[in-house]
């Protein structure tokens, strides 16, 4: 006797299923089943802790992350890009919308400033060096003052060090021929990650990541939603979130109001005082942080 074949589940149960599993499973059953997504787009997605941070975002007990490896075509290695080199070369401006919402806490300690003062501290050292090594060549070719040809040589070492440095910091602004990668790091029960031959922003690639996950929905409900902005986060404008409790780790009224676009129409957002917390910067480093507390009223 042949078994019966599965009935399908109607829309309303899928719908009744997806508002009870958890927010993780959920947007990975909607990612590999293409026949709910547009269920799952209109049924209220709710998250209990809802994080972002440079490059990340944390749902619940998944976190994901971007960020950039590079290949020297040169040979078989392959290197981090640290997030100052990330959109050095593939600025996230040349892809950003006039509607995305760009927090950028760097000022300007941003990676063009830091590259053009690089470059002049680099000129600076090598022009000291060069006027030392004239003075050190004068000075040996006296017997009285064997003591400034000393001093001499010894300020030459210490700036050659000084230089070398510099030179293998603007390396990483300008390197040997290479193919960047963009890795996506999913890291839930299993981990997985998947590598992309990088053509946009690693910040370009966190947007959508976003959009795709949460954004274009009818409504997404959050229970505390954490923004890290230490250096700089790009949002998509097809966020609707409501929220219970908001932290932010900035007092900057001015990162608050660039925000607010992305919370519903309907919440209004009070201040809730502030406190200080001890903050995962990335998976090896933690810091404390000033947290601004608001709740929804």
């Amino acid at each position: 006797m042949n078994a019966a074949t599965p009935t399908p589940l109607s829309y309303l149960s899928i719908k009744c299923v997806l508002s009870h599993i958890d927010a993780s499973l959920r947007l990975h059953l909607s990612s590999v089943c293409p026949a709910i997504k547009s269920v799952d787009k209109v049924v209220p997605l709710k998250i209990s802790v809802l994080t972002f941070k440079p490059l990340e975002m944390h749902i619940d007990g998944t976190k994901y992350i971007i960020d950039v490896i590079r290949h020297l075509t040169d040979s078989k290695t392959f290197e981090n890009v640290e997030e100052e080199f990330v959109d050095f070369w593939n600025s996230y401006e040349k892809n950003i919308t006039a509607d995305d919402i760009a927090i950028d806490t760097r000022g300007t300690r941003n990676p063009r400033q830091n590259f053009n003062e690089l470059v002049a501290e680099q000129i600076r050292l090598r022009k000291e060096i060069e006027r030392l090594q004239r003075e050190k060549n004068f000075f040996s070719n006296s017997l009285i003052f064997t003591t400034q040809a000393v001093s001499a040589s010894e300020a030459i070492r210490r700036l050659e060090l000084q230089y070398h440095t510099v030179c293998e910091r603007l390396s990483k602004f300008i390197p040997p021929p290479h193919m960047d990668y963009l890795r996506l790091s999913v890291y839930s029960e299993p981990n997985r990650t998947e590598y992309l031959e990088s053509n946009k922003s690693a910040y370009e690639a966190m947007k959508y990541l976003i959009r795709k996950l949460i954004g274009d929905r009818k409504s997404t409900q959050i229970k505390t939603l954490n923004v890290h902005p230490s250096s700089l986060i790009v949002l998509p404008p097809q966020l609707n979130i409501k929220v219970k409790d908001f932290r932010l780790s900035t007092n900057s009224s001015a990162v608050f109001k660039s925000l607010r676009p992305i919370f519903d129409s309907s919440i209004q957002l009070q201040s809730n005082g502030s406190e200080w917390e001890i903050v995962e910067v990335c998976q090896w480093q933690k810091t404390f942080m000033f947290v601004s507390l608001y709740r929804a009223v």
